[in-house]
Protein backbone atom coordinates (compact mmCIF):
# COMPACT_ATOMS: atom_id res chain seq x y z
CA UNK A 1 0.00 0.00 0.00
CA UNK A 2 1.37 3.42 -0.99
CA UNK A 3 1.97 5.65 2.05
CA UNK A 4 -0.08 8.85 2.28
CA UNK A 5 2.13 11.91 1.58
CA UNK A 6 2.63 14.47 4.33
CA UNK A 7 1.54 17.22 1.93
CA UNK A 8 0.70 17.87 -1.71
CA UNK A 9 1.82 20.94 -3.66
CA UNK A 10 -0.56 21.55 -6.58
CA UNK A 11 0.69 23.56 -9.56
CA UNK A 12 -1.87 24.28 -12.32
CA UNK A 13 -0.10 25.17 -15.55
CA UNK A 14 -0.84 26.29 -19.06
CA UNK A 15 1.78 27.21 -21.66
CA UNK A 16 4.63 28.21 -19.35
CA UNK A 17 7.50 26.16 -20.82
CA UNK A 18 10.28 28.39 -19.44
CA UNK A 19 8.86 29.24 -16.03
CA UNK A 20 7.23 25.95 -15.06
CA UNK A 21 10.50 24.02 -14.45
CA UNK A 22 11.65 26.79 -12.09
CA UNK A 23 8.39 26.61 -10.13
CA UNK A 24 8.57 22.82 -9.97
CA UNK A 25 12.17 22.86 -8.76
CA UNK A 26 11.20 25.23 -5.94
CA UNK A 27 8.25 23.02 -4.98
CA UNK A 28 10.41 19.90 -4.88
CA UNK A 29 12.92 21.75 -2.69
CA UNK A 30 10.10 22.75 -0.32
CA UNK A 31 8.26 19.42 -0.24
CA UNK A 32 9.26 16.98 2.52
CA UNK A 33 10.81 13.64 1.49
CA UNK A 34 7.36 12.05 1.86
CA UNK A 35 5.52 14.87 0.10
CA UNK A 36 4.30 15.12 -3.49
CA UNK A 37 4.25 17.78 -6.19
CA UNK A 38 1.21 17.49 -8.46
CA UNK A 39 1.21 19.27 -11.83
CA UNK A 40 -2.18 19.83 -13.45
CA UNK A 41 -1.61 20.39 -17.16
CA UNK A 42 -4.43 22.69 -18.25
CA UNK A 43 -4.27 21.92 -21.99
CA UNK A 44 -0.71 23.17 -22.54
CA UNK A 45 0.78 22.98 -26.03
CA UNK A 46 3.25 21.36 -26.02
CA UNK A 47 2.31 19.23 -23.03
CA UNK A 48 3.81 20.25 -19.69
CA UNK A 49 5.42 16.81 -19.35
CA UNK A 50 7.73 17.63 -22.25
CA UNK A 51 9.17 20.57 -20.30
CA UNK A 52 9.73 18.44 -17.20
CA UNK A 53 11.24 15.36 -18.82
CA UNK A 54 14.62 15.96 -17.16
CA UNK A 55 13.13 15.70 -13.65
CA UNK A 56 13.25 12.16 -12.30
CA UNK A 57 12.14 12.88 -8.73
CA UNK A 58 9.51 10.25 -7.80
CA UNK A 59 7.58 12.85 -5.80
CA UNK A 60 6.52 14.56 -9.04
CA UNK A 61 3.18 13.58 -10.61
CA UNK A 62 1.55 15.05 -13.71
CA UNK A 63 -2.14 14.82 -14.54
CA UNK A 64 -4.08 16.26 -17.47
CA UNK A 65 -7.22 18.36 -17.43
CA UNK A 66 -9.43 16.36 -19.82
CA UNK A 67 -12.09 19.06 -20.09
CA UNK A 68 -12.31 22.72 -21.00
CA UNK A 69 -9.33 24.76 -19.81
CA UNK A 70 -9.67 26.97 -16.76
CA UNK A 71 -7.58 27.61 -13.67
CA UNK A 72 -10.47 26.95 -11.26
CA UNK A 73 -11.12 23.58 -12.91
CA UNK A 74 -7.40 22.79 -12.80
CA UNK A 75 -7.20 23.60 -9.08
CA UNK A 76 -10.24 21.42 -8.39
CA UNK A 77 -8.63 18.56 -10.30
CA UNK A 78 -5.48 19.00 -8.27
CA UNK A 79 -7.34 19.01 -4.97
CA UNK A 80 -9.39 15.97 -5.87
CA UNK A 81 -6.29 14.04 -6.94
CA UNK A 82 -4.03 15.17 -4.10
CA UNK A 83 -3.20 12.24 -1.84
CA UNK A 84 -2.34 14.30 1.25
CA UNK A 85 -4.73 16.09 3.59
CA UNK A 86 -2.65 19.29 3.58
CA UNK A 87 -2.60 20.80 0.08
CA UNK A 88 -0.57 23.84 -0.99
CA UNK A 89 -1.11 25.90 -4.14
CA UNK A 90 1.73 27.33 -6.21
CA UNK A 91 1.35 29.30 -9.44
CA UNK A 92 3.42 28.05 -12.34
CA UNK A 93 5.43 31.27 -12.64
CA UNK A 94 6.18 31.67 -8.92
CA UNK A 95 8.66 30.10 -6.51
CA UNK A 96 8.03 28.49 -3.12
CA UNK A 97 10.55 29.10 -0.35
CA UNK A 98 12.18 25.89 0.92
CA UNK A 99 11.15 26.31 4.57
CA UNK A 100 7.41 26.80 4.06
CA UNK A 101 6.00 23.27 4.08
CA UNK A 102 8.24 22.08 6.91
CA UNK A 103 7.36 25.12 9.04
CA UNK A 104 3.63 24.61 8.61
CA UNK A 105 3.67 20.83 9.02
CA UNK A 106 6.14 20.76 11.90
CA UNK A 107 5.50 23.94 13.87
CA UNK A 108 1.95 25.12 13.19
CA UNK A 109 -0.46 22.28 12.48
CA UNK A 110 0.55 20.11 15.47
CA UNK A 111 -0.22 23.02 17.82
CA UNK A 112 -3.17 24.84 16.23
CA UNK A 113 -6.57 23.66 15.01
CA UNK A 114 -6.72 25.54 11.72
CA UNK A 115 -8.33 24.64 8.40
CA UNK A 116 -6.54 26.76 5.82
CA UNK A 117 -4.11 29.61 5.59
CA UNK A 118 -1.74 31.78 3.63
CA UNK A 119 1.47 33.71 4.14
CA UNK A 120 3.57 36.75 3.43
CA UNK A 121 5.08 36.85 -0.02
CA UNK A 122 7.84 38.69 -1.84
CA UNK A 123 6.85 40.62 -4.95
CA UNK A 124 9.45 40.09 -7.67
CA UNK A 125 9.57 41.90 -11.01
CA UNK A 126 11.99 40.84 -13.73
CA UNK A 127 14.20 39.19 -11.12
CA UNK A 128 14.37 42.15 -8.74
CA UNK A 129 12.65 42.05 -5.35
CA UNK A 130 10.24 44.97 -5.00
CA UNK A 131 8.84 44.44 -1.51
CA UNK A 132 7.63 42.02 1.12
CA UNK A 133 3.83 41.95 1.43
CA UNK A 134 2.17 41.27 4.80
CA UNK A 135 -0.64 43.90 4.88
CA UNK A 136 0.14 44.52 8.54
CA UNK A 137 -0.72 40.98 9.60
CA UNK A 138 1.06 39.03 12.31
CA UNK A 139 1.68 35.31 12.82
CA UNK A 140 -1.31 33.43 14.13
CA UNK A 141 -4.97 32.62 13.72
CA UNK A 142 -6.71 35.36 11.75
CA UNK A 143 -9.38 36.90 13.97
CA UNK A 144 -12.92 36.75 12.64
CA UNK A 145 -13.26 40.47 13.38
CA UNK A 146 -10.22 41.38 11.28
CA UNK A 147 -10.71 43.65 8.30
CA UNK A 148 -11.49 41.92 5.05
CA UNK A 149 -8.21 43.20 3.62
CA UNK A 150 -6.37 41.37 6.39
CA UNK A 151 -8.42 38.22 5.89
CA UNK A 152 -8.24 38.26 2.10
CA UNK A 153 -5.76 36.11 0.24
CA UNK A 154 -5.20 34.94 -3.29
CA UNK A 155 -4.55 31.32 -4.15
CA UNK A 156 -1.03 32.35 -5.18
CA UNK A 157 -0.15 33.81 -1.78
CA UNK A 158 1.13 30.68 -0.09
CA UNK A 159 -2.43 29.38 0.16
CA UNK A 160 -2.96 25.94 1.70
CA UNK A 161 -6.05 24.03 2.75
CA UNK A 162 -6.89 20.73 4.38
CA UNK A 163 -8.45 18.42 1.83
CA UNK A 164 -11.09 17.52 4.41
CA UNK A 165 -12.01 21.22 4.59
CA UNK A 166 -12.18 21.44 0.80
CA UNK A 167 -14.48 18.43 0.64
CA UNK A 168 -16.73 19.96 3.30
CA UNK A 169 -16.96 23.43 1.72
CA UNK A 170 -17.15 22.24 -1.87
CA UNK A 171 -15.22 22.90 -5.07
CA UNK A 172 -13.90 26.20 -6.34
CA UNK A 173 -16.47 27.94 -8.57
CA UNK A 174 -15.53 27.00 -12.14
CA UNK A 175 -17.96 29.52 -13.64
CA UNK A 176 -15.67 32.36 -12.53
CA UNK A 177 -12.65 33.20 -14.66
CA UNK A 178 -11.39 35.75 -12.12
CA UNK A 179 -11.80 36.42 -8.38
CA UNK A 180 -12.55 32.75 -7.76
CA UNK A 181 -10.20 32.87 -4.78
CA UNK A 182 -12.17 35.72 -3.19
CA UNK A 183 -15.43 33.86 -3.69
CA UNK A 184 -13.98 30.72 -2.13
CA UNK A 185 -12.63 32.67 0.83
CA UNK A 186 -16.13 33.96 1.57
CA UNK A 187 -17.43 30.39 1.62
CA UNK A 188 -14.67 29.34 4.00
CA UNK A 189 -15.52 32.22 6.31
CA UNK A 190 -19.27 31.61 6.11
CA UNK A 191 -18.60 27.97 7.07
CA UNK A 192 -16.71 29.11 10.17
CA UNK A 193 -13.34 27.74 9.06
CA UNK A 194 -10.23 28.96 10.90
CA UNK A 195 -7.34 30.51 8.99
CA UNK A 196 -3.66 30.88 9.86
CA UNK A 197 -1.32 33.59 8.59
CA UNK A 198 2.43 33.03 8.42
CA UNK A 199 4.38 36.28 8.46
CA UNK A 200 7.56 34.68 7.14
CA UNK A 201 7.78 34.93 3.35
CA UNK A 202 6.55 31.70 1.77
CA UNK A 203 6.57 32.41 -1.96
CA UNK A 204 8.05 34.74 -4.53
CA UNK A 205 5.20 36.16 -6.61
CA UNK A 206 6.83 36.98 -9.93
CA UNK A 207 5.72 39.71 -12.32
CA UNK A 208 7.11 39.80 -15.84
CA UNK A 209 7.40 42.72 -18.26
CA UNK A 210 7.93 40.43 -21.21
CA UNK A 211 10.46 38.25 -22.92
CA UNK A 212 9.50 35.09 -21.03
CA UNK A 213 6.19 33.30 -20.88
CA UNK A 214 2.90 35.10 -20.37
CA UNK A 215 2.72 37.67 -17.60
CA UNK A 216 1.23 36.96 -14.20
CA UNK A 217 -2.48 36.05 -14.46
CA UNK A 218 -3.63 38.96 -12.25
CA UNK A 219 -1.78 41.42 -14.48
CA UNK A 220 -3.39 39.96 -17.61
CA UNK A 221 -6.96 40.04 -16.29
CA UNK A 222 -8.93 43.04 -17.55
CA UNK A 223 -10.40 45.52 -15.09
CA UNK A 224 -13.89 44.99 -16.50
CA UNK A 225 -13.68 41.22 -16.00
CA UNK A 226 -12.53 41.72 -12.43
CA UNK A 227 -15.34 44.22 -11.77
CA UNK A 228 -17.89 41.74 -13.12
CA UNK A 229 -16.35 39.00 -11.00
CA UNK A 230 -16.75 41.04 -7.82
CA UNK A 231 -20.33 41.93 -8.82
CA UNK A 232 -21.11 38.22 -9.23
CA UNK A 233 -19.69 37.50 -5.78
CA UNK A 234 -21.65 40.36 -4.23
CA UNK A 235 -24.88 38.95 -5.67
CA UNK A 236 -24.16 35.31 -4.86
CA UNK A 237 -23.22 36.01 -1.24
CA UNK A 238 -25.78 38.75 -0.63
CA UNK A 239 -27.21 37.19 2.53
CA UNK A 240 -23.84 36.52 4.16
CA UNK A 241 -22.42 39.92 3.19
CA UNK A 242 -25.50 41.60 4.67
CA UNK A 243 -24.09 40.52 8.05
CA UNK A 244 -20.56 41.66 7.14
CA UNK A 245 -20.70 45.40 6.32
CA UNK A 246 -16.93 45.84 6.07
CA UNK A 247 -16.65 43.00 3.56
CA UNK A 248 -19.61 44.34 1.58
CA UNK A 249 -17.99 47.79 1.46
CA UNK A 250 -14.72 46.25 0.28
CA UNK A 251 -16.52 44.45 -2.55
CA UNK A 252 -18.39 47.55 -3.69
CA UNK A 253 -15.21 49.62 -3.65
CA UNK A 254 -13.40 47.04 -5.75
CA UNK A 255 -16.22 47.09 -8.30
CA UNK A 256 -16.15 50.90 -8.47
CA UNK A 257 -12.37 51.07 -8.77
CA UNK A 258 -12.19 48.46 -11.53
CA UNK A 259 -15.21 49.92 -13.36
CA UNK A 260 -13.60 53.37 -13.43
CA UNK A 261 -10.35 51.93 -14.74
CA UNK A 262 -12.31 50.05 -17.42
CA UNK A 263 -14.21 53.24 -18.31
CA UNK A 264 -17.50 51.53 -17.56
CA UNK A 265 -19.27 54.04 -15.27
CA UNK A 266 -22.65 52.33 -15.51
CA UNK A 267 -21.40 49.47 -13.35
CA UNK A 268 -20.07 51.89 -10.73
CA UNK A 269 -23.39 53.75 -10.78
CA UNK A 270 -25.39 50.55 -10.30
CA UNK A 271 -23.15 49.45 -7.45
CA UNK A 272 -23.67 52.71 -5.57
CA UNK A 273 -27.44 52.66 -6.09
CA UNK A 274 -27.67 49.10 -4.75
CA UNK A 275 -26.40 50.16 -1.33
CA UNK A 276 -29.38 50.55 1.00
CA UNK A 277 -27.70 52.66 3.68
CA UNK A 278 -27.59 56.37 2.87
CA UNK A 279 -24.30 56.95 4.72
CA UNK A 280 -22.67 54.10 2.83
CA UNK A 281 -23.91 55.54 -0.47
CA UNK A 282 -22.25 58.84 0.41
CA UNK A 283 -18.99 57.07 1.17
CA UNK A 284 -19.15 55.17 -2.10
CA UNK A 285 -19.91 58.37 -4.02
CA UNK A 286 -16.83 59.98 -2.49
CA UNK A 287 -14.75 56.95 -3.40
CA UNK A 288 -16.05 57.08 -6.96
CA UNK A 289 -15.24 60.80 -7.27
CA UNK A 290 -11.69 60.26 -6.04
CA UNK A 291 -11.03 57.53 -8.60
CA UNK A 292 -12.63 59.55 -11.39
CA UNK A 293 -10.32 62.44 -10.50
CA UNK A 294 -7.33 60.13 -10.63
CA UNK A 295 -8.45 58.93 -14.05
CA UNK A 296 -8.40 62.48 -15.45
CA UNK A 297 -10.47 65.63 -15.83
CA UNK A 298 -12.60 64.11 -18.60
CA UNK A 299 -14.22 61.92 -15.96
CA UNK A 300 -15.90 64.85 -14.19
CA UNK A 301 -19.16 64.29 -16.08
CA UNK A 302 -19.26 60.68 -14.89
CA UNK A 303 -19.33 61.41 -11.19
CA UNK A 304 -21.82 64.23 -11.77
CA UNK A 305 -24.13 61.71 -13.41
CA UNK A 306 -23.77 59.36 -10.45
CA UNK A 307 -24.43 62.19 -7.99
CA UNK A 308 -27.60 63.07 -9.89
CA UNK A 309 -29.00 59.54 -10.02
CA UNK A 310 -28.15 58.12 -6.59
Amino acid sequence: MTPIPSCSIVIPTQNRPKLLPIAVASALAAAPPDGEVLIVDDNSAPAAAANLSDITDPRLRIILNPGAPGVARARNLGLRNARADVVFFLDDDDRMHPHYCAHLLGDILPRHAVDYGHAAYALIKDGARLRRVTRGRTDGVIAKGASFRQQACGFGMGFWIRKSTYLAVGPIDETLDTNEDTEYLLRLQAAGKRAWFSRRVAVDVCLHSGGTDQGHLTERTSDLRRARGFAHILTRHHDYLATQPAMRRFMRKRIIKKAVRARFPEMAETTIRQEALALERLRLRAYFIVHCARAGASWTRLWRRVMART
